[in-house]
């Protein structure tokens, strides 16, 4: 792997991580409602921790591909504003090179939320339910 596209994606994987994070937060703290009413009825700790846990997957979906945009533009606008990108381009780069470790991230997230949403979201459902119907 080159030493550009490492350099990239560190800058990308480091806001894509701290946004994924900051959406995760906050979409969970619009499930509230629904986990106050399981905390409410379940009286194990563990059980509405494990509840919450469920709630992430469907988080997921929403908060991966937004994460993935906002990580782009911002590595993009921050190269820009250093002018990194003329550097980039003065060295024998062209945008091409800079683009295609953006574009391979993208669709590898791209691929982990389609497994997220076919195959984890179900399953976090299914134990969610049950949780609910156990309590």
């Amino acid at each position: 792997m080159p030493l550009m596209w490492r350099y990239l994606l560190k800058k990308i994987i480091s806001i894509f991580s701290l946004s994924i994070f900051s959406f995760i937060i906050v979409l969970l703290i619009t499930r509230t409602h629904d986990i106050a009413r399981f905390a409410i009825l379940s009286s194990n700790p563990s059980g509405v921790a494990l509840f919450v846990l469920c709630q992430i997957p469907y988080i997921l979906p929403i908060a991966i591909p937004l994460s993935c945009l906002i990580s782009a533009f911002m590595t993009m606008s921050q190269l820009s504003s250093a002018h990194e990108v003329t550097a980039f381009r003065s060295l024998g780069f062209n945008l091409k090179s800079l683009l295609t470790p953006i574009l391979l991230l993208g669709l590898f997230l791209g691929c982990v939320n389609f497994m997220v949403a076919a195959e984890l979201t179900p399953r976090a459902r299914k134990v969610a339910q049950k949780l609910i119907f156990s309590s």
